[in-house]
């Protein structure tokens, strides 16, 4: 890639970052006096977050490339499952022993949460679903489209790895 390339990669990632967040703070603003905007914040800073990469990369053709696909489904959903089986119980037990230990050595920087730390509730809130549905769809597909799709794969064809 040509120097002058590289530079025009590397300031249209920054110029979609800045617009991305340009966006999200006139929602935020626009928010507060707009009854609709507040309600549905979450779902419109996350079509920013997934629609500003797919107009940049639209026009570039094969967004698969960035991670806009979902192929091999099957294969990612077991893949999704096996990391989730072992890295959430490690989470869980991780979390509850260091604030346990942040109860015994430092509880003045986990105010009301030593309780809690002592008799956890290991129970599945009665909105699971809806609240894993939003993490997914609000949070998690938004974010890995467009850093790790978007920003990072265009700033390693301006600047490939070395190793």
């Amino acid at each position: 890639m040509a120097v002058d390339e590289r530079r025009r990669t590397i300031a249209e990632v920054v110029i979609v970052f800045a617009l991305a967040i340009g966006a999200t703070s006139a929602l935020y603003n626009v928010g507060q006096s707009v009854g609709f905007v507040h309600r549905n914040l979450h779902a419109l800073v996350a079509l920013v977050f997934l629609g500003l990469p797919q107009l940049m990369l639209r026009r570039r053709g094969n967004i698969e490339r960035y991670g806009f696909t979902t192929q091999p489904l099957k294969l990612g959903l077991v893949i999704a499952g096996v990391a989730i089986a072992i890295v959430l119980p490690l989470f869980a037990g991780g979390f509850v022993v260091a604030l346990r230990l942040a109860c015994a050595h430092a509880p003045q920087m986990v105010p009301g949460s030593c309780f809690r730390a002592a008799h956890p509730l290991w129970r599945v809130p009665g909105d699971f679903a809806l609240q894993a549905a939003a993490q997914l769809l609000v949070i998690a597909l938004p974010e890995e489209l467009f850093f790790r799709g978007f920003v990072q794969g265009r700033l390693e064809e301006a600047l490939p790895p070395r190793w």
